[in-house]
C-alpha cells in the first residue's frame, strides 16, 4: 500500500529531525490536550450502504454530511498510554438536532517515534496508514454498519491546535 512517510527513512538526519518534531508536538499536546469544548471542522462522508436492510439504525440528518464544526463533548478513551483518543462530539450548530458522533483521533506524536537506525527497515506506521487500514476494515464490514457495529463516516484529516491529526 504505498504510503509516503513524513521523512526519508534512509537519511538518519531526516529521521532524527522528524523524531524531534514529534517529541515537540507531544510536549505541546500534553500541555494543551484534547478537552471538552474544543472544536474542529470536518465534512463526514455518508456510508455507501447496500439497499438490502431496513433494520439499521437511522443515519444522521443530511446536514452533518456538509462541512460542520464539531464540539468535543466527552472522552471515551484518552491517556498517555493510548496512541489514539476516542471522543463523543456534537455539531456546534444547535439547529442540527442529531445528538452525537464518535470520533477516533490517531495522535501522530503518540505513535512509536522512528529510530534512525531502524527506520530504513520500515519499522514505523504513520497515522494515515493506521486510519486507512481501519477504514478499509470498516468497508469490508459494510453489511454490519448501523446494526452490529457503528456507522463509519470516512477517513479525514483535522487541524488541531498543535498539528494535523487523522480521524
Amino acid at each position: 500500500m504505498g504510503y509516503n512517510l513524513p521523512f526519508d527513512p534512509h537519511s538518519p538526519s531526516d529521521v532524527s529531525r522528524y523524531a524531534s518534531v514529534m517529541r515537540s508536538h507531544l510536549q505541546v499536546a500534553r500541555q494543551d490536550p484534547l478537552r471538552t469544548g474544543l472544536t474542529f471542522t470536518v465534512r463526514l462522508a455518508a456510508p455507501e450502504l447496500p439497499d438490502t436492510d431496513d433494520d439499521r439504525r437511522e443515519l444522521p440528518p443530511q446536514s452533518v454530511f456538509e462541512e460542520t464544526v464539531w464540539v468535543l463533548q466527552a472522552s471515551l478513551q484518552t491517556g498517555p498510554c493510548y496512541s489514539s483518543q476516542v471522543w463523543l462530539a456534537r455539531p456546534q450548530n444547535t439547529a442540527i438536532t442529531f445528538t452525537v458522533v464518535k470520533f477516533k483521533f490517531v495522535v501522530p506524536s503518540r505513535l512509536q517515534i522512528p529510530d534512525p537506525d531502524t527506520a530504513a527497515f520500515r519499522q514505523y506506521w504513520t497515522s494515515e496508514e493506521i486510519v486507512k487500514n481501519q477504514f478499509l476494515a470498516y468497508q469490508k464490514l459494510i453489511t454490519f454498519q448501523g446494526k452490529e457495529i457503528p456507522y463509519c463516516y470516512g477517513q479525514h484529516e483535522v487541524e488541531m491546535p498543535w498539528m494535523r491529526w487523522h480521524i
